[in-house]
């Protein structure tokens, strides 16, 4: 998490990254300019939930704004950013990554359009 924090551009936004990860978001919306705005107007949400969000909307964060390139979703953690991934999720079309501690994270989550995603373990990957 720290390493795509730290990639953030001002120290603001860094705080706003880790308050958010801190109450539960994944790395991308934690790390999204979108979500940075929200919190600094003190707005409830960041105004893209209808068209944004990840694999278990069947989506892959199309309005992210933010210092991780599509290419490396597979290589993060989508929760924490941690670059040890044990597991991959199919999202839309991308992967995600997740780490061992964060295999279970799709499985408190429900709600409208929420699907369950396809999470294969990678074995190659684990560091």
């Amino acid at each position: 998490m720290d390493e795509v924090v730290k990639r953030l551009c001002t120290v603001g936004a860094q705080k706003t990254a880790k308050i958010a990860l801190n109450e539960g978001f994944p790395i991308t919306c934690a790390t999204c300019e979108h979500l940075k705005t929200a919190f600094d107007t003190n707005a409830d949400n960041c105004g893209k939930l209808i068209t944004c969000g990840g694999p278990i909307f069947g989506r892959s964060y199309p309005d992210y704004i933010g210092p991780i390139k599509t290419k490396h979703y597979a290589k993060l953690c989508l929760k924490c950013g941690s670059p040890k991934v044990a597991y991959r999720v199919y999202g839309a079309i991308n992967l995600f990554g997740l780490c061992f501690e964060h295999r279970n994270i799709f499985n408190k989550i429900n709600g409208p359009g929420v699907k369950s995603p396809t999470i294969i373990r990678v074995i190659d990957q684990i560091l």
